[in-house]
């Protein structure tokens, strides 16, 4: 855990906390699943095994999102993309 501190004239310091911090919540397995290298290039997202999970978020890398359990996206450009998922509960 990081506390980044800056003042008007733009001096800053940061305070390092080197804590556990636990986070409860929905938890969930996922994979992606592909096939070739060239573009266009389709993908699959497969939410696997989840516990407690109300809504999921995929996040595709590349500036576009979509809601859903299992779905694919399919990319068009070049680049290095990281992909992730956002599980929610109904907290």
């Amino acid at each position: 855990i990081s506390l980044t501190v800056k003042d008007s004239i733009g001096c800053s310091d940061t305070l390092y906390v080197f804590e556990q911090v636990n986070v409860n919540g929905p938890t969930g397995k996922f994979e992606i699943e592909y096939s070739g290298s060239c573009l266009p290039l389709n993908v699959s997202f497969n939410l696997t095994e989840g516990q407690g999970i109300s809504h999921v978020s995929w996040d595709f890398g590349d500036g576009a999102v979509a809601v859903g359990d299992s779905l694919s996206y399919t990319y068009y450009n070049s680049g290095i993309f990281y992909p992730g998922v956002i599980l929610s509960d109904s907290n």
